[in-house]
């Protein structure tokens, strides 16, 4: 799947995402930050968390409640990974943080699978969307459905 097969509603939880994470992994490391806050740890764990899941929420379109859940978990895990890297180090290369991030969010990209399985294995051919016209027998007499 390519970001051209994405919803324009699945690019914004991206960015919903990405922003924030990037933001925050900065300001939680002294001398990194672009507005150098100085806010607790806690705080910027906490915007994670909300920014994961409604990030995730909004990304994942057939399931939603899993990608709350696990947006909720890899949020805090990303900033985690790259500001334990940005504190041990003077420079870095973009990459570097981009593939910290990627691995800090796996245990709640974990999760949104596991409840993804299970979604689909509890409510199989339900995937947020309304079920199919029934066409079966009609409840009148004369076999004509009346609104």
């Amino acid at each position: 799947m390519s970001t051209s097969d994405l919803s324009p509603l699945a690019r914004v939880g991206i960015f919903v995402f990405m922003i924030p994470q990037v933001l925050c992994s900065m300001e939680m490391v002294p001398g990194w930050g672009i507005f150098e806050l100085g806010w607790p740890e806690a705080v910027y764990y906490a915007i994670m968390v909300v920014a994961g899941a409604v990030g995730g929420l909004l990304m994942a379109e057939r399931h939603r409640f899993a990608g709350l859940v696990g947006g909720a978990i890899a949020g805090p895990g990303s900033i985690f990974a790259v500001a334990l890297h940005l504190g041990s180090t003077d420079e870095t290369w973009n990459f570097i943080c981009v593939l910290l991030a990627a691995i800090g969010a796996l245990p709640g990209i974990g999760v949104y699978w596991v409840l993804r399985l299970l979604q689909d294995a509890l409510l199989p051919n339900n995937h947020g969307q309304a079920p199919p016209p029934h066409n079966g027998p009609s409840m009148y007499d004369d076999g004509e459905s009346r609104l």
